[in-house]
């Protein structure tokens, strides 16, 4: 899978991927979403912090605070998309509003 890919279903650009992975650490929610996108487990490399995860989560499961992880993906996927279209919407009555003022 190219790197172009891998952005454009993180929703970032390449050049903000290539930035992470330089950096010497990552945000274990970050590894976990890139290697479900080119369908690598990297709990097996990195069974420490994915435990602490687990343990997290389930602290937080217990106050009751939803988290994003907490949503089915194809939720969160249909409210992002739904923002972008609405962006693109509102860019485009901009742009004809600003064309019938020229």
């Amino acid at each position: 899978m190219s790197i172009s890919e891998i952005a454009r279903r993180l929703f970032v650009s390449r050049r903000t991927l290539y930035k992470w992975f330089e950096q010497e650490t990552l945000e274990i929610d970050l590894l976990e979403k890139i290697g479900t996108i080119i369908n690598y487990d990297f709990e097996k490399d990195f069974s420490e912090e994915f435990a602490q995860k687990k343990s997290r989560k389930g602290d937080d499961a217990a106050k009751g605070t939803p988290t994003l992880e907490s949503l089915p993906e194809n939720q969160v996927y249909y409210w992002m998309d739904k923002y972008i279209t609405l962006l693109e919407k509102i860019n485009a009555i901009l742009l004809r509003k600003n064309s019938a003022r020229d």
